[in-house]
């Protein structure tokens, strides 16, 4: 009886193991490059969609392979959020690995962070959108 239970233990803690290596579907479905190409300033309550005529490289969004948001250096966000909400599946930011600062873009800036990003994303468009209403509109990059 003792042999069955401890290989039972064993078994579920080797099965515990094994779900945390798979990637959470909703990060499969952001992971990548995205250059944003629109974004809604909120207006009145009016969606107002302003094309993006930026540098694109200040206005490209990486998704690492664990979830983490980073700019086109690899670089942290100013203000990241916690938890990401991907077409309506919650998923917590928990880096795996190191996170470089980006002290030198985010020096001075006052920060409003938000809990959790809504993101809404079908085949190769992402929309994000923050606690305060501000939209922006993705297109991912090859």
């Amino acid at each position: 009886m003792k042999k069955t239970t401890y290989l039972l233990v064993l078994l579920g803690m080797l099965n515990c193991q094994r779900e945390r290596e798979i990637t959470p579907r909703a990060v499969q479905l952001i992971e990548g490059r995205w250059e944003a190409i629109a974004w809604n300033p909120p207006a009145n309550g009016k969606k107002d969609w302003k094309e993006i005529n930026r540098d694109k490289r200040s206005w490209m969004l990486i998704f690492r392979s664990d979830g983490v948001p980073v700019d086109a250096d690899g670089l942290g966000m100013c203000c990241p959020p916690n938890s990401l909400l991907v077409n309506g599946s919650l998923f917590f930011i928990k880096p795996k690995l190191p996170l470089p600062s980006n002290g030198s873009k985010c020096a001075g800036l006052w920060c409003r962070s938000c809990e959790t990003i809504e993101i809404q994303v079908t085949d190769d468009n992402l929309l994000w959108t923050d606690c305060i209403g501000v939209s922006t509109r993705y297109r991912r990059l090859p």
